[in-house]
């Protein structure tokens, strides 16, 4: 039998290449091993596995059938359609071997290919085949194979999208396998023998929840394994029908209820039963819950009824009890279990003998129905009257031994954290709340843990514990309170923690501590709502709810149930104070954002000076890391929503340092020899002033170092003064440390910044107070100082490494503890020697005022370039870059850095004009250093503000290198560069000068100006125009000159010098010395420009004709004008004498007779501009209409050019005699008009 399935229906979750009757349809999205290739990949690398390959052929088999995946998704069927139909694009077989492998090679082979055979057959619905294989392996494997091809196929199967389908938006997610009625049928019938009850509920998951009648049908029809026409068929189709839910469907296959009785067929009762409970439950009739308690106790009183028979009758009847009459239940409770020596002992002493031997029991389902049973058992033992439980202690011992075995499980294996509901998102992104399902870890041996939630809800009552044996009630009351605790339940667990308290003070002792770290945890609000994610808020939801600042009331209220707790801890009287986890979760229920108050401390642990100094002192110290790490920050204000003022936050910290100050300094009165206590107080004074030094320059800032150190010193003698200790355990260096992170700038090494000075005097005497100690103490304290600065290397920030560790081997030297650091400390001083930052100037020392360039390069050996991935990403700002790669160190805007820092150390004795990196594309080159590379770095153009200054301080640029714990900042820094401002600048060196000069006469008429401008280009800095042209012009003087600056445009990437493209520009203003000049003579170049001068186009010259430029000689000739207004006068009062008589003249014309001709008015005796214009205007409408407008554009050019001053002259005659000959009484050919 073969199952069919439309396509079409599942195009949407079509993967792969598909094929549909002759076409092909390509679609974006592919399933997770739904393909033969994945699977037959699967069974070849099982194939592959070395050990698979030692294996006997049937062991061999058995391991490869126990790893199949089957994906009968639709996709998964359609891809598997595909490749059987195109068999080409299958994989290709492996050839055969050249040699006769031997036997048992042979034989595993045939098994490989016979399971790949298999797997395929599964996917399309080749039943039969299925089934044929199934016959042909052995009995047991057969079963097995089968119970586990259900198993596998109720699981969803993986999709995992291609890229194309995840950029349209389609998310990962899961399908379940498809089945067609048929194919069910089909699935039931393949095993070689009948499916026992494992297998009919695995078979039950394939259901369908409403099938339909021809599935029914064909089942009454009877099928191979199901059906109605016998009685061993009829109990497997009604089972089935009951573990799929389909309580109404299974009446019409239920056995005989009088053949059941008649013959004491126990399943039948028990089906029966089962039967009527549930539709019971389904409320199908009233009738049916009388007959499932009358069955069920009829099974429970079968002597030949086997136990798990009996047992689950009774299981049933337990949780029947609550549903009937309380007569009926009660009455049967206490007639069962009055006698314990009666069948009701024997019933429960079955049933914990069956949990006992449960235990091993991979699946923890099983196990928990087995523990379920025994604990509706004992509770409906329990309530009932009239019963002296005394008498079934033992039963009850039983089955808390039972439930103990269980949670010893579950706490070592269960990783769940909670028993409430939890927030979770399915596969499609919606949210719902329920237990979170953790996997079992299918890679340890033994039974897989039941959650500690579903046991807690099995839990013994008070009532069960009371009734066991003590010695098992103590273990109870020890486990109980351990589960509550791992699912964060601190309020269920306090009232058993009483109870063991008497008897068993020191287990009380560790539960009170792990119960104080849960309430702790539970009363944390830094941390997030476990129940509650804010990817829940979005699309419509108000997402305000979560920045809502954690009030001062509900702080108040933490603190005062903190204060409770404690009261209730101090009355179990355990000889203990537990102030170190008290002093915990104080710190735990404040929100991070919140200074603590010297009212809280005393509200939680009364009178301070009853704590220890011990507890105090590590209050303190926690108080100082927040002090000076996170209450200052103001991002960890705004995530708290506190929206504090920078003057509220700076008065909130300076507030807790006083507070801080004022409670060590009264417990170190109180308890002058402590030297926790002073370390403390030292460091607190030392933090404070820094953080009073950030926020304004302290004058005392220095003197309260000096005696915070003195202090540390102190501190150390006291400590010394108390070893040596009876317990070599207590001893450590705290004093040390604290000390050691003080003399480089801060106590607290989390808050030690670059800009803290170290106090190296401090280093060696921190050194001789640890040799001052006596052998073997002196040893123990060195190795445990190095140890701990070898550890703590990975919390110094990258550009305080080499600091931190060049002061760790003053004070402990190269002790074997420190040997890892020691080697990175060696590191870096390799690095540093490898690497030079080399500032040298463009040109002679001697600069003047005016201003010079300087190069800046880095220098370094060939190998560290090679190792460290090249020097390029200094050229680059990483941040403003997408996609930024820095070789696994933190992205960084390199220039930026740089320029920030050298702008910082130049801009007190140096204007800098202009900074020029070079590409991060430039390539490193040779040095003239045997070894050793340069990478052109930068330019500077800088101007010195004074004769007095001598010389260009360091520069520093910082470069980061990896190491063994992350990455490390190593400055760099250039030595200082001599130079000479006193005396006037040199020329710095140029080469491939070119010299443009543009004359601009525009100006010339209007005011008499000409303006000349020009630009020098050139590599390197360009001299000043005095120093590159002998002005002024000859004829001219130079009456202004406009400077724009010298620019360096860029850096040159083609020489080795990397010498700068500079540019200079000036626009000069000259005025003639005498007359207007006719001609123009441009500048000469002085003999310094001709030796720079570059090969081809050193000098162009040119000068502009309207808006364009035209190159022209040396020498040229200006354009004839007049410089004097009267000009313009006298020639308007000229040509409006000439205008008035020509219209005199015309007027008389146009009176006489016959003045016309026959073609039009007659051309004036005299032909001027004036009387030309006035005869071509009179010359409208006698001339063709297609010419019109020519002679309108005539008109207009007349006038343009004759009446405007310096006016083009114009030929009057033959533009006469042209218009004349369009209107003559016998046209001619018109003349041809003049260019």
């Amino acid at each position: 039998m073969k199952s069919t399935l439309v396509p079409l229906l599942f195009l949407s979750t079509l993967n792969g290449q598909v094929t549909i009757g002759e076409s092909r349809i390509e679609m974006p999205v592919f399933h997770g091993d739904s393909n033969g290739e994945a699977q037959q990949a699967q069974i070849q690398a099982a194939a592959a596995n070395p050990s698979s390959n030692q294996k006997e052929p049937e062991a061999f088999r058995k391991e490869i059938l126990g790893k199949l995946k089957f994906d009968r998704s639709p996709s998964g069927i359609l891809q598997e359609e595909s490749l059987s139909r195109h068999p080409e694009d299958s994989p290709p077989k492996a050839a055969p071997p050249s040699e006769a492998p031997d036997e048992q090679k042979l034989l595993r082979e045939k098994y490989q290919q016979e399971a790949q055979e298999y797997r395929r057959n599964v996917v399309l619905g080749n039943w039969d085949e299925v089934r044929s294989y199934l016959e042909n392996l052995p009995e047991d494997l057969g079963a097995a194979t089968y119970l586990r091809l259900l198993q596998e196929l109720g699981k969803p199967v993986p999709v995992i999208l291609r890229p194309e389908a995840m950029a349209m938006g389609a998310r990962p997610h899961n399908q379940a396998n498809y089945f067609s009625t048929a194919d069910i049928l089909a699935l039931a019938d393949v095993p070689p023998k009948a499916p026992d009850k494992q297998a009919i509920q695995a078979l039950a998951k394939l259901l369908p929840e409403d099938p339909p009648t021809n599935f029914l049908a064909t089942l009454a029809k009877g099928t191979r394994y199901f059906g109605n026409d016998d009685p061993s068929a009829q109990l497997r189709t009604s089972e089935l029908l009951l573990e799929g839910g389909l309580t109404e469907a299974a009446s019409d296959f239920l056995p005989d209820l009088d053949t059941a009785r008649s013959f004491e067929q126990t399943k039948a009762l028990n089906i029966l039963s089962r039967y009527h409970a549930e539709a019971h439950r389904q409320a199908l009739g009233s009738s049916h819950l009388p007959l499932a308690w009358e069955l069920s106790l009829e099974v429970m009183s079968l002597k030949k009824a086997e136990m798990p028979e009996r047992l689950e009758a009774l299981y049933r009847a337990l949780s029947l009890v609550p549903e009937l009459d309380e007569g009926t239940g009660q009455n049967w409770l206490k007639e069962t279990f009055s006698d314990p020596a009666g069948e009701g002992f024997e019933i429960l002493a079955a049933a914990g003998t069956l949990g006992s031997q449960s235990q091993q029991i991979r699946d923890a389902s099983i196990r928990q129905q087995q523990i379920q049973l025994q604990k509706s058992a004992a509770e409906a033992l329990l309530g009932t009257k009239g019963i002296d439980l005394s008498e079934w202690e033992e039963i009850f011992s039983i089955y808390a031994l039972n439930w103990l075995q269980e949670a010893k499980v579950t706490l070592q294996f269960d990783r769940s954290t909670s028993s409430r509901p939890e927030m979770q998102v399915d596969n499609y992104g919606n949210v719902f709340y329920g237990p979170r399902n953790y996997y079992a870890n299918n890679d340890r041996k033994g039974p897989n843990p039941i959650p500690t939630g579903d046991l807690l809800e099995l839990v013994p009552s008070e009532k069960w514990i009371a009734a066991v044996d003590e010695t098992v009630a103590q273990q109870l009351l020890e486990q109980i309170p351990r589960l509550y605790l791992k699912v964060k339940e601190h309020q269920k667990a306090f009232p058993l923690i009483e109870k063991l308290a008497e008897s068993r003070p020191k287990t009380a002792k560790e539960l009170v501590r792990n119960l104080i770290s849960v309430w702790a945890e539970n009363h944390n609000p830094n941390l997030n709502n476990r129940y509650r994610s804010r990817y829940s808020y979005f699309y419509g939801y108000n997402n305000h709810a979560e920045t809502i600042p954690l009030t001062r009331s509900k702080q108040e209220r933490n603190l005062k149930e903190l204060a409770g707790l404690v009261t209730e801890v101090r009355e179990l009287e355990l000889d203990e104070a537990f102030d170190e986890e008290f002093a915990n979760a104080f710190i735990t229920v404040h929100s991070q954002a919140e200074v603590w108050r010297l009212e809280a401390l005393q509200k939680v642990f009364g009178e301070l000076e009853a704590l220890d100094s011990e507890v105090i002192a590590s209050l303190i110290e926690r108080m100082r890391i927040n002090l000076a790490a996170l209450w200052p920050n103001p991002k960890v204000q705004e995530a708290a929503g506190t929206k504090r003022r920078d003057k509220e936050l700076h008065q909130q910290v300076l507030d807790g340092y006083e507070m801080a100050r004022e409670v060590t300094a009264k417990a170190w009165g109180n308890d002058i020899g402590s030297s926790q206590l002073l370390t403390q107080l030292a460091a607190i004074v030392y933090e404070e002033s820094n953080y009073l030094s950030n926020l304004q320059p302290q004058a005392t800032h220095s003197s309260t170092k000096r005696t915070a150190l003195d202090d540390f010193a102190e501190a150390a003698r006291l400590y010394a003064a108390t070893l040596p200790m009876e317990d070599k355990s207590e001893e450590n260096t705290a004093v040390y440390e604290t000390w050691f992170y003080a003399a480089l700038g801060s106590p607290l090494l989390e808050a030690l910044k670059a800009h803290h000075m170290p106090v190296q005097s401090e280093f060696v005497k921190i050194k001789g107070a640890l040799d001052s100690l006596p052998e073997p103490i002196r040893e123990r304290h060195y190795a445990m100082l190095a140890t701990t600065l070898n550890n703590r290397l990975a919390n110094v920030a990258p550009d305080l490494k080499f600091r931190y560790l060049q002061a760790a081997i003053d004070v402990v030297g190269r002790h074997e503890k420190i040997g890892s650091a020691a080697e990175v400390y060696d590191y870096y001083k390799d690095l540093v020697t490898e690497i030079e930052l080399i500032a040298t100037l463009d040109g002679p020392a001697e600069v003047g005022t005016e201003p010079f360039g300087l190069f800046v390069n880095l220098h370094h050996t060939k190998e560290i370039e090679r190792e460290s991935g090249g020097f390029q990403r200094y050229l680059q700002n990483q941040n403003n870059v997408s996609y930024s790669y820095n070789f696994g160190r933190p992205t960084e805007d390199y220039r930026d850095k740089f320029e920030k820092a050298a702008r910082t150390a130049l801009e007190e004795n140096f204007e800098v004009v202009s900074l020029t990196f070079h590409t991060d594309k430039i390539d490193s080159r040779t040095s003239s250093r045997l070894g050793w590379r340069t990478t052109p770095y930068a330019y500077f153009l800088l101007k010195a503000k004074g004769p007095q200054i001598d010389n260009i301080p360091p520069l520093k640029i910082d470069l980061d290198f990896l190491d063994t714990s992350g990455h490390v900042v190593l400055p760099v820094s250039s030595a200082n560069v001599p130079l000479v401002a006193t005396a006037d600048s040199t020329a710095r060196p140029v080469r491939d000068l070119k010299v443009t000069m543009t004359l601009d006469e525009r100006n010339a008429e209007e005011k008499g100006e000409w303006n000349l401008e020009v630009k020098t280009a050139g590599k390197g800095l360009v001299a000043s125009l005095q120093e590159l042209v002998d002005l002024p012009p000859k004829g001219f003087e130079v009456v202004a000159t406009e400077d724009r600056e010298l620019q360096v445009e860029e850096l040159t990437t083609d020489t080795d010098d990397g010498a700068p493209l500079s540019t200079h520009e000036y626009r000069l203003t000259l005025k003639p010395e005498g007359d207007s000049p006719k001609q123009f003579a441009f500048p000469t170049l002085t003999a310094f420009a001709m030796k720079s001068l570059a090969e081809e186009n050193g000098v162009l010259r040119q000068r502009y004709q309207d808006v364009d430029l035209i190159p022209v000689d040396e020498l040229v000739e200006l354009e004839e004008s007049s410089s004097s207004p009267l000009w313009y006068w006298l020639s308007a009062v000229i040509l409006a004498l000439i205008a008035f008589f020509g219209w005199k003249w015309s007027r008389k014309s146009e009176q006489s007779p016959g003045s016309d001709v026959e073609g039009g008015p007659a051309l004036p005796s005299t032909l001027t501009a004036v009387s030309l214009l006035h005869w071509l205007k009179n010359l409208k409408g006698h001339v063709p209409a297609e010419q019109a407008k020519d002679l309108s554009s005539e008109i207009q050019q007349l006038e343009r050019h004759a009446f405007s001053a310096g006016g083009k002259e114009l030929n009057l005659e033959e533009i006469a005699r042209h218009w004349k000959s369009f209107c003559s009484k016998n046209p001619q050919e018109p003349t041809k008009r003049p260019a």
